[in-house]
Formats: structure tokens, C-alpha cells, sequence
């Protein structure tokens, strides 16, 4: 029993509740966990909480395990950090301080919500290179069609049982849309054109696929028209220009890593390893770990987030959520007389 308090003592401190405020590396939470259990065993007769059996020369198999599980997450490679509900929170405060809700700062906002929610990859809605910020070099499939979602790609369905697609979305208000698809024309996994359900939030006020998808549907009018199907939705309107651009990695890659510097508390300069893990990519990444905290299986992570594989473990992490649910799991276990 005690060596499990060790266990989440160490995955505590490794999820980010450390003087660091951040994800640290699994040496040096040992360091945390070896200063812990010496204090601990100084007040218990040096009983060493971190071993199976007191003359143990190793350390008990569950706090290895853990250790085991944080230098794995440290070994994938390209690693990238998730995009979280705090994150979005931030990028929504920025996003009101804006004065235009066409600029970059209020369409990533919304597009942040929608991939945090879809688990979108970078291709799915936004532009890889630079050269392709404007519509008329907008990037293209093997089908010779954008590869971001345009306005064809969205349907809806009212309370009333109504179909709508395309531009005839915008004939009615978000509140009274029950449900809505998306579909993805070019994906990674080859189901191409694939169609996905999403519904609208009934809470006021909480997080929607609906109601962010239709402010970029009325910024998209506001800018291009309803009529153009071949133009991606992700598009703003640049400070100083008359001209319209679309969303592309260097944008993403910016908000994000000020976001995360603002949200964590990091120094753009003596942080800027860590910040270089955020990117586009984040909010795949952020979806994931949002559906692995809350007990989502294997099986509905894939699903929900258009996996056919199990590669989606690799972007696992022990986050804080995940700590407190195991200090809950212990005052369980320790209320049961006959636990084992």
C-alpha cells in the first residue's frame, strides 16, 4: 500500500504538479520520489516505501512501472504535447480581445474547439505550406479537390427533422441544428469521403461542434460568399490587408506555442525546447489523452477519433486528472476491510 502512494506520488509530480509546472522527466521524479521516501522513512523507522519488501535492494515492481511508463513517453519520437481544455480557454480569452471576429486570432479559437472536439489532423482543415495562405494555391488530393473542409462538406439536421448541406446551412440558426456531418474527403487511414455525426451541445455556455462550426460558416460568408465551394472554410481576414487568406502551419504553430506559454506559465526563451512540441498536430494529440482521462476503451478512442490502429497509445500520458483518479481508487480500496 505504501509503495502505491510512492507510485502516484511520482505520477503526480511527472504530469506537471512540480516546481517546474510542466511534464519533467522520469529521473528526475525519481530525485522527487527518492527525497520523499527518505522523509517518509525517517518518521517510519526508514521503512523505504518505494520497495516490495523491506530488504528489497530494488525498487517494488508497481513504482518501476511507472518509471517504465515515463521514459517511454520521454522515448517517442517527434513527440508532440497535447493541445488542452485550458489551452482552448486561453485561446478563447485572446480571441476576445480581438476586435474582429474574422481575424486569425477568432478563427483559430473556433478551429481549435473543432479539433480538440474531431481530433482533426493539420490537412483536414488547414494549409501545410506558407505559398498556399491564399485561395488561388490552395492545396489539392489526388481527386484534384481542396483538401480542407469546404462548405460542401458540412451537414445538418434541424430539430424538425430537416436536411440541409452546403451553403443552405446558413438558412437557419445554430440552436435549432440537432445534429451535423462532416465529411472527410482525404484522410490517412483511406476512408476518403468518410461522413461523421456530431450534435449540438445542449449546455449553454460549454463547448459545441455546432456552434463553433457555425461561426466559421458566417465568417466564411462574411469573406467569401456562401456560394464557392472550392475555397477551405478556415479563412481570415489579415490585420491591414483587404485581402482574405487561409489558415497555414506557421499560423497554428505561432498561436499555439504563445498559447502555451501564456496557459503554462513558460518563458518563450529559456523554455523554447519545450514550446517547440506544440503544433497543429497537438490537437490530435490533445483529443486522445481528453478521451484516455475520462475512460473512453480502445476500441471508442479509435473509433471517435478515426484510428484503425493502435498508434494512438504512443501520444498516452500521465496527467493529473489521471493521479487524482488513482488517489480516489486508493481511499476505495483502503475502505474495504477485505480488499484482498
Amino acid at each position: 500500500m505504501c509503495q502505491l502512494v510512492a507510485a502516484m506520488y511520482a505520477i503526480h509530480v511527472g504530469s506537471g504538479s512540480n516546481l517546474y509546472f510542466r511534464q519533467i522527466r522520469s529521473n528526475t521524479v525519481k530525485n522527487y520520489v527518492n527525497d520523499m521516501a527518505s522523509l517518509v522513512g525517517m518518521a517510519s523507522a526508514y521503512r523505504d516505501i518505494r520497495k516490495d519488501n523491506p530488504t528489497d535492494t530494488k525498487v517494488g515492481r508497481i513504482l518501476t512501472s511507472v518509471y517504465n511508463e515515463l521514459r517511454r513517453y520521454e522515448s517517442v519520437p517527434n513527440r508532440h504535447e497535447p493541445f488542452t481544455p485550458e489551452m482552448l480557454n486561453c485561446a478563447r480569452q485572446l480571441a476576445a480581445r480581438s476586435p474582429s471576429n474574422v481575424s486569425l486570432e477568432s478563427a483559430l479559437a473556433d478551429w481549435y474547439e473543432i479539433g480538440l472536439l474531431a481530433g482533426l489532423r493539420k490537412s483536414e482543415w488547414a494549409q501545410d505550406k506558407d505559398k498556399a495562405a491564399t485561395p488561388a494555391l490552395v492545396e489539392l488530393n489526388l481527386f484534384n479537390d481542396p483538401t480542407a473542409f469546404c462548405i460542401n462538406d458540412v451537414e445538418i439536421e434541424t430539430v424538425d427533422r430537416t436536411r440541409l448541406s452546403g451553403s443552405q446551412c446558413l438558412l437557419v440558426q445554430p440552436v435549432s441544428v440537432r445534429k451535423l456531418w462532416l465529411t472527410f474527403r482525404t484522410q490517412n487511414n483511406g476512408d476518403n469521403g468518410e461522413k461523421r455525426l456530431f450534435t449540438r451541445n445542449p449546455n449553454v455556455g460549454g463547448h459545441c461542434m455546432v456552434a463553433a462550426m457555425y461561426r466559421v460558416l458566417y465568417r466564411f460568408k462574411a469573406l467569401v460568399g456562401s456560394w464557392n465551394p472550392r475555397i477551405p472554410l478556415s479563412v481570415y481576414a489579415p490585420k491591414n490587408s483587404s485581402c482574405i487568406a487561409l489558415i497555414v502551419s506557421r499560423d497554428i504553430e505561432t498561436s499555439i506555442r504563445v498559447i502555451a506559454a501564456v496557459t503554462y506559465n513558460l518563458s518563450p526563451r529559456t523554455n523554447r525546447t519545450e514550446l517547440m512540441r506544440w503544433s497543429a498536430h497537438s490537437l490530435r494529440v490533445g483529443a486522445c489523452v481528453l478521451l484516455h482521462a475520462f475512460g473512453y476503451s480502445t476500441t471508442q478512442i479509435k473509433w471517435l477519433l478515426r484510428w484503425r490502429s493502435d498508434a494512438f497509445m504512443v501520444y498516452l500520458r500521465n496527467i493529473s486528472m489521471l493521479a487524482d483518479a488513482h488517489h480516489q481508487t486508493l481511499d476505495q480500496a483502503a475502505a474495504m476491510p477485505n480488499f484482498i
